[in-house]
């Protein structure tokens, strides 16, 4: 792909007149390219381009000032590239759509792991213990118990996939999370 230009001359001979020099420039488009999503972190998903130069990030169709590889997604929108390889563009990938929610809590005041989990939650605090409860993504309470100094082992194994809040109420403070069933 890139900007191609044919020259043809002709100097002449015997049987034939010189002809004067010619050059004629057109494109071969760049093939349209795909996008993979690398959800390792799901709270900051990672986009990337099957061309590995030429690229144009868009997020609602607005041209980024980035033409890397891959793409860290840290706000919400649509996210689609295409590729440019001299004046020659592709066309645009199919679009991936992000929604960010902004709900960590990186001052909080307890600790959860593994994110994201398969099939148990254990939840540890810095400071007194508190009631623990968790949220679906619709805001519906699925999980309500208490907090000990020890900690928490939470049995999740029966949660549908999906986002979840984990919300701690310790002496009159709140500290939310988001976590990921898979």
């Amino acid at each position: 792909p890139g900007k191609v230009t044919i020259n043809a001359d002709q100097p002449g001979n015997s049987f034939f007149e010189p002809a004067t020099a010619v050059s004629q420039s057109f494109c071969i488009n760049p093939g349209k390219p795909t996008l993979t999503v690398n959800t390792a972190d799901p709270s900051q998903p990672i986009l990337t381009s099957s061309s590995t130069f030429g690229n144009m990030w868009y997020k609602n169709d607005v041209l980024l000032n980035e033409n890397t590889f891959s793409l860290s997604v840290t706000e919400s929108g649509n996210y689609k590239l295409k590729v440019k390889i001299d004046d020659c563009e592709s066309d645009f990938s199919e679009s991936k759509s992000f929604v960010i929610t902004g709900l960590d809590n990186k001052d909080s005041e307890f600790w959860m792991h593994p994110n994201p989990a398969n099939q148990s939650l254990q939840i540890s605090a810095n400071s007194n213990p508190g009631v623990v409860q968790i949220l679906s993504s619709t805001g519906i309470v699925v999980y309500e118990g208490y907090l000990s100094e020890s900690g928490l082992d939470l049995d999740i194994s029966t949660y549908s996939m999906g986002v979840y809040l984990l919300k701690i109420n310790t002496q009159g403070r709140t500290s939310i999370q988001k976590w990921i069933k898979n």
